[in-house]
């Protein structure tokens, strides 16, 4: 049985070439944009729109980021953020869920 730092290990390492391929097709897809603000990002952070829970190395949930941007989103009120309503356009196209999600966040 595998402990704890074991997995945890090899979850991070997996995560880390999850990334780089992320960050490999932006490139040849020609899409390189912070999903935070839209701007060309040319060395990204990686955030989890689904968090690091269970969807930790599920691919389709992490984008690529401005480090300041998403410092910002985690340390700041969103909505006081200037690029806060095209990220809600994108992550409504990713996910109504999340869309949702945010929303009522905004709204509590």
């Amino acid at each position: 049985m595998k402990s704890k730092s074991e997995r945890r290990k090899r979850e991070e390492k997996e995560y880390k070439r999850i990334c780089r391929e992320i960050d490999q097709e932006a490139i040849e897809s020609g899409d390189t944009r912070c999903f935070f603000c839209g701007v060309k990002v040319k060395n990204a952070d990686h955030h989890h729109l689904h968090g690091r829970g269970e969807h930790y190395l599920y691919k389709w949930w992490i984008v690529r980021a401005h480090r300041t941007c998403h410092r910002s989103y985690h340390d700041q009120p969103v909505a006081s953020l200037p690029w806060f309503d095209d990220f809600l356009k994108r992550l409504k196209q990713k996910s109504i869920l999340l869309f949702e999600r945010e929303i009522w966040k905004l709204e509590k």
